[in-house]
C-alpha cells in the first residue's frame, strides 16, 4: 500500500502515512494503464488495492482518511489547510468514487458497482446540502458536517466525476437521483464562483477567498464543458469553457467562431455568440443541438469583407458540412448522427419558394426525415439574428411549415418511396434493368412533384409508355 511518498535523500521514508486518497489514485492509474496496455499485472495490483481499501480503510459509515503503517487511524489533520480534524472528507470519498468508477469500467465486477452505489447514496444523502445547493466538505465519523466551507473547485469537480460515474454505472435509478444534483451544482458554481473568466477558491463562513488556485481552474475547464454537454440549454457553460481555454484543445473550430465578426445588417452578434444564442432557441435533441453548434462553423474560413465593410460568407454551408463531419468523427459520434447533422448544415440556409410545389421539391431535396427538423433549425437560427427583419423571416418559415403540414396531411408524394410506380412495374412494361429505370422513375416523380394528383399508377404508366415511344423515334 502506498505511503505518502515523502522520503529522504537515501530513500528512507520520512512520512509513512497511508492515505486512502493516495490509494484511490493508484487504483485509477493502474486501471487506466491496464485498459491502455492490456497488462494484467496492473489490473491485479488495482484489484489488490481495492480489496485493501475495503478491508482496512472503511467503517460501516464510509471511507476513513489516513492511517499509520499498522493501519491505525491517524488523529492529526492530513488533507486540510483549514485546521479541521476530520475523520471523513468529501474529497476522499470523491476520489475513491473516481477510482472505483475506472476499475468498474474495465472489469464490470458487480461488487465494485455496488460500492459505487454506496458512495452515490452518501453523496446524495450526506455530502450534498440541498438547502444550500452545495456539498459539505469535512465530517465526523457519522457524516456530521464540521465547518461551513464551500469548496468551489471540489463542487465543479464532483459534478463531472459523478456524471461520468453515472454513465459508466448505467443504473437508471441513480441517474434519476443524481443528475439533478450535478446539474444544480454546476449551475450554482457558474452563478456564485465564476468571475473574471475563472473560479475563485472557496468560501468559509460566508467569506469568499478570491485566490485563483491552478487545480480549481483545471476542474472548471472540464466541469463547464461537461455541464454544457449535459445541459445544452445552458450555452453559457460552453462560453465559460471557451474563456477558460479548453475549447482551443477539444474544439478549436469554436474558438475561430468566437473570433469571427459578422458585420451585416442580418446579424447582431459575432459568429460564436450567434451560435450560443441559437442554441438557446433549439429543442433538447442531440442532432438539433449539434447542428446549431456547428451550423456556421464554415463561416470563419469563407469570410470576405467588401469595400463598404460588410461581411459575406458565401458557401459557408458547404464548407461547414465538410468541417462538421471531421469534427463529429473526431468526437466519436455515430454515423447516423453525423449524417443527419451534415445534411441539416448543408441545407440550413435553403429557402424554397413558398408555394406547395416549391415545398414538395424542398422536402424531396432535403429528405422527408429531416425537413421538419430543418424548419426548427431555421427558426432557431433566425431568432439569434438581428431583430430588424426577424419577424418577416419567421413569417416566411411559418408559411413553409403550414404548406409542409398540408402536404403531410394529404399524404402527397414527395419521393420515390411513395411514387405509385416502381422499377418492377417498368420492367414488366418491357423496360430493361439499368440506369434507364432510374431516369424514368425520376421523370415521373418530377411530374408528381408539380401535380400530386398525377400519382396514380395507371396514369404514370401511360406517361412512361409515351416517353419511351418518343425516345425510340
Amino acid at each position: 500500500m502506498r505511503t505518502n511518498g515523502i522520503s529522504s535523500a537515501d530513500g528512507t521514508p520520512e512520512d509513512t502515512t497511508k492515505h486512502t486518497y493516495n490509494q484511490a489514485f493508484a487504483i485509477y492509474a493502474l486501471s487506466s494503464y491496464y485498459d491502455a496496455s492490456g497488462d494484467t499485472k496492473a489490473l491485479k495490483l488495482a484489484e489488490e488495492l481495492y480489496r485493501l481499501i475495503e478491508a482496512k480503510c472503511k467503517d460501516e459509515y464510509g471511507y476513513l482518511e489516513a492511517f499509520n503503517v499498522r493501519f491505525e487511524p491517524e488523529d492529526k489533520d492530513k488533507l486540510s489547510e483549514n485546521g479541521v480534524m476530520a475523520e471523513k472528507t468529501m474529497n476522499t470519498l470523491l476520489h475513491v468514487f473516481e477510482a472505483y468508477t475506472e476499475l468498474y469500467r474495465v472489469t464490470k465486477k458487480p461488487e465494485v458497482g455496488d460500492n459505487i452505489r454506496f458512495m452515490l447514496d452518501l453523496i446524495a444523502d450526506k455530502i450534498y446540502n440541498p438547502k444550500l445547493g452545495r456539498q459539505e466538505v469535512f465530517f465526523d465519523r457519522t457524516w456530521n458536517s464540521l465547518i461551513d466551507l464551500y469548496s468551489y473547485g471540489h463542487d465543479i469537480e464532483t459534478a463531472w466525476l459523478v456524471d461520468r460515474g453515472l454513465d459508466i454505472l448505467d443504473d437508471a435509478f441513480y441517474h434519476k437521483c443524481l443528475r439533478p444534483i450535478t446539474k444544480e451544482i454546476t449551475k450554482n458554481i457558474y452563478e456564485r464562483a465564476y468571475t473574471g473568466h475563472s473560479l475563485v477558491n472557496e468560501a468559509e463562513n460566508g467569506v469568499v477567498d478570491t485566490t485563483r488556485v491552478w487545480w480549481v481552474q483545471a476542474e472548471a475547464v472540464v466541469g463547464f464543458l461537461n455541464g454544457w454537454q449535459r445541459s445544452p440549454e445552458h450555452p453559457e457553460y460552453l462560453e465559460a469553457a471557451w474563456q477558460t481555454g479548453i475549447t482551443r484543445v477539444v474544439l478549436p473550430e469554436f474558438d475561430a467562431m468566437m473570433e469571427t465578426p459578422q458585420n451585416s445588417p442580418h446579424h447582431c452578434y459575432d459568429v460564436g455568440r450567434h451560435t450560443l444564442a441559437s442554441l438557446k432557441e433549439i429543442s433538447p435533441d442531440k442532432v438539433l443541438r449539434l447542428t446549431m453548434l456547428l451550423h456556421d462553423v464554415g463561416k470563419p474560413a469563407v469570410r470576405i469583407t467588401d469595400e463598404t465593410g460588410r461581411d459575406h460568407f458565401k458557401g459557408h454551408e458547404i464548407v461547414g458540412e465538410k468541417m462538421a463531419e471531421e469534427i463529429l468523427r473526431r468526437l466519436k459520434l455515430d454515423n447516423d448522427t453525423i449524417s443527419q447533422v451534415k445534411r441539416l448544415i448543408r441545407w440550413h440556409d435553403y429557402r424554397p419558394v413558398n408555394v406547395a410545389k416549391g415545398v414538395r421539391r424542398a422536402v424531396n431535396r432535403v429528405g422527408e426525415d429531416l425537413f421538419p427538423l430543418l424548419l426548427k433549425v431555421q427558426v432557431a437560427d433566425t431568432m439569434a439574428k438581428s431583430p430588424d427583419g426577424r419577424q418577416r423571416k419567421l413569417d416566411y418559415i411559418y408559411e413553409i411549415r403550414e404548406l409542409y403540414e398540408q402536404i403531410v396531411r394529404e399524404q402527397q408524394c414527395v419521393s420515390l418511396r411513395t411514387l405509385a410506380v416502381n422499377g418492377k412495374d417498368l420492367i414488366r412494361m418491357g423496360m430493361k434493368p439499368g440506369k434507364e429505370i432510374g431516369e424514368m422513375l425520376n421523370f415521373l416523380l418530377e411530374k408528381v412533384l408539380d401535380e400530386p394528383d398525377y400519382n396514380k399508377k395507371e396514369y404514370l404508366m401511360t406517361l412512361a409508355r409515351r416517353r419511351l415511344d418518343s425516345l425510340s423515334r
